[in-house]
């Protein structure tokens, strides 16, 4: 049984390295399907039918016909008219589709993102506008204590309970400031990111909405 799965596997590697090793890579042209035959001539069997974008592995040539193999190892033989050494059009288009989905899924995130960033900043704000009134009221009070009170020592607890609020009221605001400053900046770097997604977005959606150029199937 080991010996078995061994020859397989080993089967299995040499045909993937022989389709690797052979000197050009060629596709099915922007056909549906084009016929696989035993030989180089209409009137050998057909093997198989091709799709378009199928890629091959170029063996002989013979007038009109190349011999070609595909990546499972099958051989055989094609028009070589219908071959071609670039990937076909309706490959492109399809792959330029996925990448737009991704980039269309990738700038909706982005946009959530960014949502999110300016609800944040907006409370950010609002709590540094009423930690700013509150210490300039603390600060109101402190000058108000050293101005009108008469008995030092109540003035001096009320100063320094007074000048600790003021001190932990300024480090709160100098913190959500950084927060803020932080924020803002992350803001723009996301409408940076999303700004050049849409001109990719816009490129794509151009180049998918060409017309494509069908041609009948060849049976």
């Amino acid at each position: 049984m080991k010996r078995f799965k061994y020859l397989v596997g080993a089967t299995a590697f040499l045909l993937v390295f022989t389709f690797s090793a052979l000197a050009d890579t060629v596709y099915v042209s922007d056909m549906n399907e084009i016929t696989l035959r035993s030989g180089p001539g209409a009137q050998y069997k057909i093997i198989a039918l091709l799709r378009t974008g199928t890629q091959l592995a170029t063996l002989t040539t013979s007038d009109d016909w190349t011999q070609i193999q595909t990546s499972s190892g099958k051989q055989g033989w094609v028009l070589t008219r219908y071959l071609q050494k670039d990937l076909p059009a309706a490959l492109k288009l399809a792959q330029l589709q996925q990448k737009f989905q991704r980039i269309a899924a990738r700038n909706t995130r982005l946009a959530n993102d960014n949502k999110s960033l300016q609800e944040k900043a907006g409370a950010l704000e609002t709590e540094l506008a009423t930690t700013r009134n509150t210490a300039e009221k603390l600060k109101s009070d402190y000058d108000t204590l050293r101005k009108d009170s008469t008995h030092f020592i109540a003035l001096k607890t009320k100063y320094k309970s007074t000048a600790e609020a003021l001190d932990q009221t300024k480090a709160k605001a100098e913190k959500i400031e950084s927060e803020l400053n932080m924020l803002y900046n992350d803001k723009r770097i996301w409408w940076f990111l999303a700004g050049g997604g849409m001109l990719l977005l816009g490129y794509i959606f151009g180049y998918s909405t060409k017309p494509q150029r069908r041609k009948p199937s060849l049976r």
